[in-house]
């Protein structure tokens, strides 16, 4: 009597083989994989278990797995599940599952695939659903499965991504209370979101305060303006208002808030920035001396520039040069469709190795470090919310570091 089933495995383990080696969508190859899938679960389905080979039915329901994803991904849960119960109903539930499982974390491991985290979550939440039905059987595996979903909404990155993965640790805990590491996740989210919250309320009460001591500031700069006050009074205001600014713009830009484009003199607001570094840098000449009206965010570019300059100084001091020696050079060159704004100091430059990763944040020219190297990351990020660019000057002066900022039109 002819063994059906051995040989209805072979005609579907060689169509999967064939679909493999080529890589291609042969239709009617794949559809000769599926209907002697079908016929080889239907075989054994009738048949004695103890004759036959659990590995050839572990093989063809991987093999369906595979297909899917490759082929028909848009259908994966559906088919899936179809193929998935025709397992439990030809052979048994912990055959089939345990399938199942081994494909949701190969596909949790697939790196290089850029869907493969939707491929798992498609996988997993079909085992869950499927594993469900068991009772207590699958509490272990089911908890584990939620386990790698927390992960995966957690970095989906959308809104309420930490509350659904919050939501599976908690289902993980009911079905397997000792799990340390889960414990562990359930602190670290809870934990997460009690920050952002703080960090909401922050920004609202910030922002009240914010906008009322600039508000009084500015009242009282100009009350003293029509006085006969010392001017360094006023300096030292205005160093307070530069202060009032940047924190204004660092809520502004910690939220990507739209620019704002407003026609502002961009001389005059260096000049300002570079007072606030009087006592730390000896030299920070400007040129051409003269207005250069630019449209561009006042609140980004302060911020911007603020970090370039800070950054500078923060160099002199690390390599203890002399103060008397030390320069920062910037040069406004307005052209026809944009405004490039050139930032050399004489700080010794900076160390070829880090050159290429020094807008990286936690990048310093000192190299990785753990709360430091995030002001040239953030001056990028200030600089392209204006749609401008920037960068390394291509060729670096010796002993020196130049940026260089391109502002469009």
């Amino acid at each position: 009597m002819p063994d059906f089933a051995t040989i209805f495995y072979t005609i579907a383990a060689s169509a999967y083989g064939v679909l493999m080696i080529s890589n291609e969508d042969d239709k009617q190859c794949l559809n000769q994989f599926f209907d002697y899938f079908s016929k080889y679960v239907e075989r054994i389905k009738a048949s004695d278990k103890h004759s036959l080979y659990s590995k050839n039915t572990e093989t063809l329901l991987e093999n369906a797995l595979d297909l899917l994803i490759l082929f028909n991904p848009t259908e994966l849960a559906e088919q899936a599940q179809y193929r998935v119960t025709q397992v439990i109903d030809a052979w048994d539930d912990r055959l089939a599952l345990s399938v199942l499982l081994k494909m949701v974390f190969e596909q949790r491991m697939d790196f290089q695939h850029k869907d493969s985290m939707v491929y798992t979550q498609t996988l997993a939440e079909l085992y869950l659903k499927l594993a469900e039905k068991y009772d207590g059987r699958y509490r272990t595996e089911r908890a584990t499965v939620m386990n790698i979903l927390s992960d995966l909404t957690y970095f989906a990155g959308k809104e309420d991504s930490e509350d659904e993965a919050l939501n599976w640790i908690v289902k993980s805990l009911e079905l397997n209370p000792g799990d340390e590491f889960a414990k562990q996740r359930k602190k670290n989210i809870q934990d997460s979101l009690v920050t952002k919250e703080q960090i909401r309320r922050f920004n609202h009460d910030a922002n009240n305060e914010i906008g009322g001591l600039t508000s009084n500031l500015k009242a009282l700069q100009r009350l003293l303006e029509s006085a006969t006050i010392d001017p360094e009074c006023l300096a030292y205001l205005q160093k307070i208002n530069n202060g009032m600014q940047r924190m204004a713009a660092v809520r502004r830009s910690v939220q990507k808030q739209q620019p704002d484009f407003k026609s502002i003199d961009i001389y005059h607001i260096i000049k300002s920035l570079a007072e606030d570094y009087e006592k730390r840098i000896y030299n920070i000449p400007v040129f051409p001396e003269m207005s250069v009206y630019w449209d561009v965010d006042e609140d980004y570019f302060r911020l911007a520039l603020n970090n370039l300059i800070k950054n500078c100084a923060e160099a002199f001091e690390r390599k203890q040069i002399d103060f008397l020696q030390r320069k920062l050079e910037i040069r406004l060159e307005p052209v026809a469709d944009h405004l490039r704004i050139s930032i050399r100091d004489n700080a010794g430059g900076i160390d070829e190795k880090f050159r290429e990763r020094i807008f990286e944040p936690y990048i310093s020219s000192k190299g990785v470090q753990k709360n430091t190297g995030l002001g040239l990351s953030n001056a990028r990020s200030e600089i392209e919310l204006m749609e401008g660019t920037l960068q390394l000057a291509s060729v670096q002066p010796e002993n020196s570091t130049e940026f260089i900022i391109n502002l469009p039109k």
